[in-house]
């Protein structure tokens, strides 16, 4: 919130922001048993209005921040968001791609469409495809990888290291796009 403060309120500049705001807008957006606190509440309610600022919603999970295994312990709180003013929605809907010309001349509106030519699109650009003869090229490179660093390197990983990495993360960080959080994992 400190970053929209240091703009002048009422500058016509086109403005958006996601992330963690470490904060919630209505007590809806927490699930506890808790009092919550509608100072810090109304504060940041204040900052959005003053910038013009809203929220953009949610399309995957709505609490992203969850602590506590059991019922009566669990927390869970919608601390990520994304928020913009009017400016940034009418540009971004004046960005917005309605229609692609395919190939064949064709003009696609479905957005699946559209999503599977683009996704066919770059992954044939950034393919391998075909492999030439490219050892002119790299014989004029200096190898810096050692030969036994690079057996490391392409070494599988072993099942012990992967449960020692899982054992260094923050049990209770918001879960990923799987829903789970780390704890899942650990407890597994």
């Amino acid at each position: 919130m400190e970053t929209f403060k240091t703009v002048e309120a009422g500058e016509r500049i086109s403005m958006d922001g996601s992330g963690d705001f470490n904060g919630i807008l209505y007590s809806f957006e927490k699930k506890d048993d808790l009092l919550h606190e509608e100072g810090r509440m109304e504060a940041f309610r204040k900052v959005l209005e003053d910038f013009n600022l809203v929220d953009l919603g949610s399309s995957r999970n709505w609490f992203t921040w969850e602590r506590g295994n059991l019922p009566e312990t669990n927390i869970k709180e919608r601390l990520d968001r994304s928020v913009a003013n009017d400016e940034w929605v009418s540009r971004r809907k004046r960005n917005f791609i309605q229609k692609l010309n395919f190939e064949d001349v064709r003009e696609i509106e479905s957005m699946e469409e559209m999503v599977e030519i683009a996704r066919s699109y770059f992954q044939q650009l950034f393919s391998a495809g075909r492999r030439g003869d490219y050892d002119h090229v790299l014989r004029r490179i200096n190898r810096c990888v050692l030969k036994e660093d690079n057996l490391k390197l392409k070494a599988s990983y072993k099942k012990e290291e992967l449960c020692e990495a899982l054992q260094e993360m923050g049990p209770t960080k918001a879960p990923g796009e799987d829903g789970f959080p780390t704890l899942f994992y650990q407890k597994c």
